[in-house]
């Protein structure tokens, strides 16, 4: 929530206006999925002596989501450099 605020409150980029009913809708969205993964998994596997292999298995989950997405991301700013370019040098 704290990063939610610092992205909505205190952006200086020239020209953007916020409101607080982005940092309300973010921050929503922010305590669903806290709520959905803490408190589904969490409270049934506390006594399961499996545990820590669910754990595992979640946070390699994780690990491979957040790297497809930054494969992803620097894939899409790679093509977005080359456009750029393209479309500054009168090629495209």
């Amino acid at each position: 929530m704290g990063f939610n605020a610092l992205g909505v409150f205190a952006d200086g980029t020239a020209g953007a206006e916020h409101s607080a009913g982005e940092f309300f809708v973010i921050g929503g969205v922010i305590l669903v999925s806290c709520a959905l993964v803490l408190g589904v998994p969490v409270p049934r596997r506390l006594g399961d002596p499996r545990a820590g292999r669910v754990a595992l298995v979640l946070a390699v989950i994780a690990a491979l989501t957040s790297v497809a997405l930054g494969a992803l991301s620097a894939l899409g700013y790679v093509a977005i450099y080359v456009l750029d370019w393209l479309a500054t040098n009168g090629i495209a």
